[in-house]
């Protein structure tokens, strides 16, 4: 309903700089707080699947019906397509959860995706940069929108991957009775201002690096180590084997981002 009343909401001009900040507040905030629940559910695999695809053929179906109308129907099946994106990709995660048998692996899981992630949207051969500059369409289409106040045109994007993993997290979370809420607590605040950041900065580049779309995982791999690291018990090798699968991913990802720009090719 939100997604769906947002954009045809009429203010003041004034409030409006307020107001598209509660707006990214809430849209952050929603997924979030709606990943946090659905995970706690003890669901079968078989369900889980049902769920996954039936949320994208409604997804699906939204996004092709949309093309074909304009006006308030139109906005209304795009909050329609927003809501089956948040529960497949949420079902998705928590798929993958069920491949993470013990909490402790979510010690190297949450670094190692947290420089993937960082590969995939910096470097000059990440795929989602490549996506986000040659094909724009594509990647706001399978978005997650902050839509802004007043306007048809959204503020921000949230990837599905990063819904996807942080359902996968706080599944596991909640089956190792973990410090779930206070995880999603510290989650929001800090995605709140790292979305801000990126509004704010966009338009700056630092060392080559264009500060309009930063890898997500980063923070959210961040908050999970630190709110969670009183519930880790990891042995002496299992460390070391962090620390090593850890140390050549930050190489490999470091290699990536050293890359010339196929711009300047």
């Amino acid at each position: 309903m939100l997604q769906w009343l947002t954009p045809m909401a009429r203010f003041p001009l004034a409030w409006l700089p307020f107001l598209n900040v509660l707006s990214t507040l809430l849209f952050l905030g929603i997924p979030l707080a709606f990943v946090y629940q659905a995970s706690k559910v003890q669901v079968s695999a078989r369900g889980t699947v049902l769920l996954l695809i039936g949320s994208f053929l409604v997804f699906a179906g939204a996004g092709l019906l949309f093309q074909q109308v304009k006006g308030p129907m139109a906005g209304l099946l795009h909050g329609v397509g927003q809501g089956a994106l948040l529960a497949a990709a949420g079902s998705a995660g928590m798929l993958v959860a069920r491949a993470v048998k013990e909490p402790n692996m979510l010690v190297p899981i949450a670094p190692v995706l947290a420089l993937v992630d960082i590969a995939t949207v910096l470097s000059p051969v990440g795929i989602a940069k490549q996506v986000m500059e040659k094909a724009p369409e594509v990647f706001e289409k399978v978005a997650v929108t902050v839509p802004t106040v007043g306007s048809t045109t959204p503020l921000a994007f949230m990837g599905p991957a990063d819904v996807l993993f942080v359902a996968m997290f706080f599944a596991v979370l909640h089956r190792a009775e973990f410090r779930a809420k206070a995880t999603l607590l510290w989650l929001i605040p800090t995605l709140f201002g790292y979305m801000l950041f990126v509004l704010l900065l966009g338009g700056l580049s630092v060392g080559g690096f264009r500060l309009s779309g930063l890898p997500a995982l980063v923070p959210i791999a961040a908050v999970i180590l630190i709110v969670n690291r009183s519930c880790f018990t990891l042995s002496a090798s299992e460390k070391r084997m962090t620390w090593a699968l850890v140390g050549i991913t930050a190489l490999i990802t470091a290699a990536l981002l050293t890359l010339p720009s196929q711009n300047t090719q």
